[in-house]
């Protein structure tokens, strides 16, 4: 699949799947839109298994490349802030952002 093509399912795949947010940070905001992954982490507590949630949403590149650990994204009601981004395909058209809520952090 070649990189124009790839764009144009992505684009699609946003428009269905995607969820508004907002991406603050530097004193500016932008509009997006978010898919949500949860990769949710299981940890060891004694002799208990406890799921930790771990919030990531996956954004295109091409509305957000440049955000930092830091940002501040509102998806809904709920405010996160982004403690990591990484790349998350071949073609570099995504980033996944690590988040923890931004209340409790």
């Amino acid at each position: 699949m070649t990189p124009a093509l790839a764009r144009l399912a992505l684009d699609g795949v946003f428009r269905c799947q995607g969820e508004p947010a907002t991406c603050s940070f530097g004193g500016l905001s932008r509009s997006i839109l978010v898919i949500p992954q949860s990769p949710d982490q299981l940890s060891q507590l004694g002799f208990a298994e406890v799921v930790q949630e771990r919030p990531v949403f996956r954004v295109r590149r091409s509305e957000l490349a440049d955000v930092q650990a830091g940002a501040i994204l509102t998806v809904g009601d709920r405010r996160y802030l982004v403690r990591s981004s990484r790349v998350t395909d071949p073609l570099r058209l995504t980033l996944d952002l690590e988040c923890c809520d931004a209340e409790s952090a």
